[in-house]
């Protein structure tokens, strides 16, 4: 094999091997930069499922309220009159005063 060979080979093998340029400073905030990125798309994430989640409870939350929560008669005394809130529990003497 000759000189001029050897060089050629060399030459092939630096040019298969483009080494990186850039400095340890630079790959380190590059990898900070998609770190960040990673962390803000799963706090991303985590908040949309909380908004939809949070709409979801407040969409449904009327009608549950609705079914949960019955419509009182009003209490009627022996008479057929309404007692007031403030006379439960008061009996008769309530009326007289």
């Amino acid at each position: 094999m000759s000189f001029a060979a050897i060089q050629q080979l060399q030459l092939e093998q630096v040019a298969g091997h483009i080494r990186d340029k850039r400095s340890l400073r630079e790959i380190q905030e590059e990898e900070k930069a998609l770190q960040q990125e990673a962390d803000f798309l799963v706090w991303w994430t985590a908040e949309e499922e909380r908004i939809r989640l949070e709409a979801e409870i407040t969409t449904v939350s009327p009608v549950v309220r609705l079914k949960q929560t019955k419509r009182r008669e009003p209490k009627v005394d022996q008479a057929g009159s309404r007692v007031s809130r403030g006379a439960r529990g008061r009996g008769q003497d309530n009326k007289a005063a």
